[in-house]
């Protein structure tokens, strides 16, 4: 496991369309830095991840990685809409709009020297 400082944690903000959801979804994401190989990498998706630079998330990031608690994570975390509870699949819409496609380029350049 890469040790705390070889880690650096980045953060960044993406917004993507949905067409699912037919709006635009916030994405925040805190992705390790230099890990030695990324393809060994988690992800981790938090829904109603509106809150998470609130609550202080990479700074509880930072302390796990410090401690040497974790290995590390890939966490999206995903803005909630105004009309959350729908989106959840209670209306048999679908939150599936673009985990898998778009994030993961993104995140990848992160990576590049």
């Amino acid at each position: 496991m890469e040790t705390a400082e070889e880690l650096e944690l980045v953060t960044d903000t993406l917004t993507l369309p949905s067409a699912y959801l037919k709006r635009e979804v916030a994405l925040s994401l805190f992705l390790p830095k230099n890990v030695a190989n990324p393809a060994t990498i988690s992800l981790l998706l938090i829904n109603d991840g509106q809150d998470m630079p609130v609550m202080g998330y990479g700074q509880i990031l930072e302390n796990l990685y410090q401690q040497n608690a974790i290995h590390p994570v890939l966490s999206v975390a995903i803005a909630a809409g105004p009309e959350r509870t729908q989106e959840y699949g209670v209306a048999k819409k679908k939150i599936t709009w673009a985990v898998g496609r778009k994030p993961a380029p993104t995140a990848n350049s992160y990576y590049k020297n």
